[in-house]
């Protein structure tokens, strides 16, 4: 199985992120035991992605995610279970926010070759970016005016832009939303050297959202806030 140094954590915001590096070899190896990783669910639910790519990033997201589970078993002084016995599966559908086995609750993101995930006592979304060069087209999908003064000159390659793009997505997921045009909702207000970000989530301060840069990629997590309810007539 994969161990050091394609299995890497970091600490963000007080929170232990779980990383995989699965390119290469990993990917393959990951495929060999993926019996011994995944349950019967999530055996019949891989098996459906017809693509390679879909595949190995799923199962990697998987992978890490019970990385993040065993470590929390550890550290409460509990024996590790085997990873099959640990179904990580979707709330539904074949993709999207997943649920916990265990207590908890788990995140999980991928890009490129790179899976991380995260395990915490309240909701909390993650999301990993390759550092990228944005279109002025995305940026003016996901970055408003007020955003664009606050950044400054800002090129297409500059990678706060995919440290912006990060913690917004990970403002979407710790509220588990599924539609990305939801992203012009959130707000960015400034962020500080201990990589704490300020947004709003449609005028709300989203507690505990936490950004860096790590080895040519951007990390957010980020907690939820419960919104107020929509009334009805």
């Amino acid at each position: 199985m994969p161990t050091a140094p394609v299995l890497s954590q970091i600490r963000l915001g007080g929170r232990t992120v779980f990383l995989l590096n699965f390119a290469g070899e990993t990917a393959g190896a990951l495929e060999t035991h993926a019996c011994d990783i995944l349950s019967c669910d999530e055996l019949t639910l891989w098996r459906s992605y017809p693509l390679a790519r879909k595949r190995h990033e799923w199962l990697a997201g998987r992978m890490v995610a019970k990385v993040a589970l065993q470590a929390d078993r550890l550290e409460r002084g509990l024996e590790p279970l085997p990873l099959r016995s640990l179904p990580v599966l979707p709330d539904d559908r074949r993709s999207g926010p997943v649920r916990s086995p265990l207590d908890g609750c788990l995140t999980i993101s991928h890009s490129g070759a790179m899976a991380a995930a995260t395990l915490s006592d309240t909701p909390i979304g993650i999301d990993i970016e390759r550092l990228r060069t944005f279109t002025p087209a995305v940026v003016q999908q996901f970055v408003s005016p007020a955003e664009s003064r606050r950044l400054g000159h800002c090129p297409a390659d500059d990678p706060r832009l995919t440290l912006l793009w990060s913690a917004k997505e990970a403002v979407l997921k710790a509220r588990r939303a599924r539609n990305l045009t939801e992203i012009r909702q959130i707000e960015w207000r400034g962020w500080n050297g201990s990589g704490a970000i300020e947004m709003r989530d449609r005028g709300l301060l989203v507690p505990a959202v936490f950004a860096a840069f790590w080895r040519g990629h951007a990390i957010a997590v980020a907690s939820a806030r419960r919104l107020p309810e929509a009334r009805t007539a």
